[in-house]
């Protein structure tokens, strides 16, 4: 992980108010950049752990998520239903359900409740069909 570039693009978070997306992909990393953000200042739901799917504990990704952070399971195709309902269904059952974005779901972060429980009853349909 670049650090400078996560205290960066804290600084322009903090001074902003706007959302940090980074393509972290592993858990060890996620809790770096929560370290970075926290040191700045910014909360901790500003950031989005972006390809979440790739980790494959997904007891750390409830770790990240019980810290405060989005967790991104994006890229979803038929293929890779597995990486995305397995951890997507820990973070559900973990409560998580407000902090979890799939695919297009990106877009509204924080714009609005009404599009946080939209999104929110999309996944857990979703994911509950899965079962």
């Amino acid at each position: 992980m670049q650090q400078k570039v996560t205290r960066a693009a804290a600084l322009t978070s903090q001074a902003t108010g706007l959302s940090i997306a980074i393509h972290t992909a592993a858990a060890v990393a996620a809790m770096e950049v929560l370290d970075i953000v926290k040191a700045v200042g910014v909360e901790p739901d500003r950031w989005i752990f972006v390809h979440a799917q790739h980790e494959p504990n997904t007891d750390l990704l409830v770790a990240v998520a019980r810290r405060g952070a989005w967790i991104s399971l994006d890229g979803i195709g038929p293929s890779t239903v597995d990486a995305h309902c397995i951890p997507l269904l820990k973070l559900l059952d973990a409560g998580f359900e407000r902090q979890c974005s799939c695919p297009t779901s990106l877009a509204g972060i924080g714009s609005s409740k009404n599009l946080a429980a939209r999104r929110t009853r999309s996944l857990t349909s979703w994911a509950s069909s899965y079962r």
